[in-house]
């Protein structure tokens, strides 16, 4: 099936669907740390297509609230699918077991992916920025710990414990509520080095080309005065050819 119905994490209440042939898969089940490299190509192609995605959807027309989230919240999941390779390159099981390099680089890979998700969602054509903020309120609790995003702002209010999420057992760095970065960060200290964890600003980051891959557009991608007036157009024809 081309679709997964997700449910929308975090104290909300819709569904959306996650088109899995939009955005590039994973790929990464056996990812070995001495070829890290090749993480970066996958982030920036995956924001490549999420760009593309995103270009084709305001081409079409875009409402507000439910209409952000239906397109925000399928670009969300792949994260954490991205998210779950770089996870699965440091636990304690992992073999070979990560060294410091690999330990920075893994972080590098994470702040990369945040500073790109951050931008797309801060996108001005999502006028409404509620689905945005949550979000960030979703993600960013498992990357560095943070939350309490509002709309339009899109900067962290809180931090730590208050958010809620313990991230790191079964990790090299082990557990705490500043996320995988602060998991990585104490990996990295562990083996007498250390990690910034402040995530860049896209703009420092490689340009992104949108890859334009046209979606299965659903009714969830149109407002409904915009099917309103698309079936009485379609109604109009008919009676004027009858």
């Amino acid at each position: 099936m081309p679709y997964d119905d997700v449910e929308v994490t975090k104290a909300a209440t819709l569904t959306t669907r996650r088109p899995r042939q939009i955005l590039p898969p994973v790929g990464m089940a056996a990812f070995d740390p001495a070829t890290i490299a090749a993480f970066f190509n996958t982030i920036k192609d995956f924001f490549e297509h999420v760009w593309g995605w995103l270009e084709d959807f305001f081409s079409f027309g875009i409402g507000q609230g439910r209409q952000e989230a239906d397109l925000i919240v399928p670009v969300q999941n792949q994260l954490m699918d991205h998210l779950g390779a770089v996870t699965d390159a440091f636990r304690v099981s992992a073999v070979p077991s990560p060294d410091l390099e690999d330990i920075i680089q893994l972080a590098n890979a994470v702040k990369q992916y945040a500073a790109y998700f951050k931008a797309f969602v801060a996108d001005p054509r999502f006028t409404d920025g509620r689905a945005s903020a949550q979000a960030l309120d979703t993600v960013m609790p498992y990357i560095n710990g943070t939350c309490g995003y509002q709309p339009f702002v899109l900067q962290a209010t809180v931090a730590g414990q208050s958010c809620g999420v313990r991230w790191g057992d079964g990790q090299v760095g082990g557990p705490g509520y500043d996320g995988m970065l602060g998991t990585l960060k104490r990996a990295a200290e562990s083996m007498g080095g250390t990690i910034d964890t402040n995530i860049p600003q896209a703009s420092t980051l490689p340009p992104i080309t949108p890859v334009y891959t046209p979606p299965p557009y659903a009714t969830s991608g149109f407002s409904t005065p915009m099917l309103v007036a698309i079936g009485a157009l379609v109604i109009f024809m008919w009676s004027r050819k009858n």
